[in-house]
């Protein structure tokens, strides 16, 4: 019953599916095996708060001024349709979405390098 509406797809379709799985299965093997360790959950969970700690005050002083920067570039074209009560919404929309995590992860790359 499935297969024949997955071989409608198509062939790229198909192998993005199945990349798609083997990621998930490599990553599903790699969480398993981490916390069956004796002590895994407890250090996952200690290298996760300190990771916590060394990146947020670097992303946060990386992406406020950008989001500053980002936030006074929109208010001109959102002042020639009338609209800058709309800003706001559309700056943490932005910052959060799209910004934070890619400095996010360039900061805990940048760690793991130092």
């Amino acid at each position: 019953m499935i297969l024949p509406a997955l071989r409608a797809l198509g062939r790229w379709p198909l192998g993005f599916l199945v990349a798609a799985g083997h990621v998930v299965g490599f990553g599903a093997g790699a969480a398993i095996t981490g916390l069956r360790e004796p002590g895994g959950g407890a250090h996952a969970l200690r290298q996760a708060v300190t990771v916590t700690t060394r990146c947020a005050l670097p992303v946060v002083l990386v992406v406020g001024p950008i989001g500053a920067l980002l936030a006074l570039q929109a208010l001109t074209l959102m002042r020639s349709f009338g609209v800058e009560r709309q800003l706001a919404p559309l700056a943490a929309a932005v910052i959060v979405r799209e910004l934070a995590p890619g400095f996010a992860a360039v900061v805990v790359a940048m760690q793991g390098g130092a």
